[in-house]
């Protein structure tokens, strides 16, 4: 597990969070900070850990349920109020080699497109990034899916990125199967689930 949560922390830092001396999840600095959950759940391969936004207090939660009862899971955390439960998948590029492809066209820093006949049809890129990682965002246009474009684009992305020396994130909603699908084309490494968990306003 002590690999797996320090690929969480640093993902945790990409989005502008991180653990404090309690595990209360808190914000620090950065450009694109992604909203703290009431409750975030972590399943690693070999137990689960939970981090909990400043003030909130979690009695009886199974980190479990979370996953696979999550009425449970959200009733125990709102305690009748409305809370929203949001699963993702979250891997890891292993380091990866792009031989050069003629359809795959640089764009900038961490930006690749696939162009055909002329047109873009595939983009990857980061959806945000630091020192440490960056963490896919890939796209394919509808009329030109099952192709394999997505994987050319981020082939290319992923060999910028652990070129360098830094972890390659890709993440996707639990519920997402055209993602899921790709994960596994792309030969990434499942690391963890996450579940978090929101009362809303």
């Amino acid at each position: 597990m002590d690999e797996a949560r320090r690929l969480w922390e640093a993902q945790l830092r990409l989005e502008c969070k991180a653990l404090d001396r309690t595990g209360r999840m808190v914000r620090i600095d950065g450009d694109e900070p992604d909203p703290i959950a009431t409750c975030t759940v972590v399943r690693f391969r070999d137990g689960y850990a939970m981090a909990l936004a400043g003030g909130a207090d979690v009695v009886g939660l199974e980190p479990a349920h979370a996953f696979d009862d999550q009425e449970s899971a959200a009733a125990t955390i709102g305690g009748g109020r409305p809370t929203r439960v949001e699963i993702y998948s979250t891997y890891v590029f292993p380091h990866v080699v792009s031989a050069p492809d003629p359809a795959v066209v640089r764009q900038g820093r961490e930006q690749y497109a696939v162009v055909v006949s002329g047109r873009q049809v595939s983009w990857a890129s980061s959806s945000r990034s630091n020192e440490e990682a960056a963490e896919l965002w890939v796209r394919t246009s509808e009329d030109s899916r099952g192709h394999g474009y997505a994987t050319l684009a981020t082939r290319a992305w992923a060999a910028e990125v652990t070129g360098e020396g830094r972890i390659a994130f890709y993440s996707h909603r639990d519920s997402n199967t055209p993602s899921r699908h790709l994960a596994t084309k792309l030969g990434v490494v499942p690391v963890f689930d996450l579940a978090n968990l929101t009362i809303e306003a």
